[in-house]
């Protein structure tokens, strides 16, 4: 009999706490439904804003990092900085207007005075 009146308190709780949320249910209203409606739609836009932005971030990167021509001219700018020619390399960011590449060759340039490489003696 116990169990009987167990299950039947439990049957009769979740069904309670349904009418609440149903339009029109007993002593319910829609407001905490649409609340709750709201908050969901909230969060997911969220979510997909940074979604989006975080896509963004990764193919901005990938651009600034794969790009061919990138590419070519910064090793353009390390050849040149490698036979210590800093003005040519500074130059080629210039004409570029690669304000990152720039920064980058000001920064090895003037870390040290870049000697031009040596040869190697001509008995080898």
């Amino acid at each position: 009999m116990k169990t009987l009146v167990l299950i039947a308190a439990l049957a009769v709780a979740p069904a309670a706490a349904l009418a609440q949320d149903v339009p029109g249910g007993a002593g319910g209203s829609n407001a905490s439904a649409q609340m709750r409606n709201d908050a969901w739609a909230a969060q997911e836009q969220l979510g997909q804003n940074l979604r989006a932005q975080g896509m963004e971030q990764q193919q901005d990167q990938y651009r600034d990092t794969q790009n061919p021509r990138r590419v070519r001219r910064a090793q353009e700018a390390a050849d040149l900085i490698n036979k210590g020619d800093c003005a040519g390399a500074r130059a080629v960011a210039a004409r570029a207007n690669d304000d990152r590449l720039a920064a980058r060759i000001a920064q090895v340039c003037s870390a040290a005075a870049v000697p031009a490489p040596a040869t190697a003696p001509s008995g080898q």
